[in-house]
């Protein structure tokens, strides 16, 4: 329930910037398909955080369907800092208050190896 749910945060995000920011007319089946290659961008192994390969997979969708490189390049760049930051914040509030340690994480890494 928990996944289905982070998963409609994530599509009515992507939705709301397309249609709403950025002005883009397209229908709720065209966000979908980007919503889905961006997914697939992000999950690819790349660089820390995605960064690039979203942006790339964004431009890719969006120029499909006939948005220009350059907006699509903005609306790409957009939509990431509007998931990754959030998502990164919430992750270090998380860690700072779990009283876990950087040093105490590497550790239990190098054990593991």
């Amino acid at each position: 329930l928990y996944t289905t749910v982070v998963w409609v945060i994530y599509f009515g995000t992507t939705f709301l910037a397309i249609r709403w920011m950025a002005g883009i007319p397209l229908d709720v089946w065209q966000i979908l398909a980007v919503f889905v290659i961006s997914s697939v961008g992000m999950a690819m192994p790349s660089s820390p955080g995605s960064v690039g390969v979203f942006e790339a997979a964004v431009m890719f969708a969006m120029m499909n369907f006939g948005v220009s490189k350059e907006k699509s390049l903005a609306l790409g760049l957009v939509l990431h800092m509007i998931v990754y930051i959030p998502t990164t914040l919430l992750g270090l509030v998380i860690l700072a208050r779990s009283k876990v340690t950087l040093k105490a994480i590497r550790r239990s890494d190098e054990e593991l190896a």
